[in-house]
């Protein structure tokens, strides 16, 4: 049940964390001239790095059983 948990939570966050951030890249506003998207997308390739390692560390401290 924890494993199951661990998984939804982490997917759901990296699901909505790429959808949010991917958000300003079709916005409808107008363009900026000088816009380079090289901010976003690594911003989003970050963040989900982080939740994967995220997911990995709580899945180990409960395969040790500290928790």
């Amino acid at each position: 049940m924890f494993k199951a948990a661990v998984y939804l939570v982490h997917g759901l966050i990296f699901i909505l964390v790429t959808l949010i951030g991917l958000g300003p890249l079709f916005s409808i506003a107008a363009p900026d001239p000088d816009e380079t998207y090289g901010v976003w997308v690594s911003m989003i390739l970050i963040f989900n790095i982080l939740v994967l390692v995220s997911a990995f560390v709580q899945l180990r401290i409960k395969k040790f059983g500290c928790f």
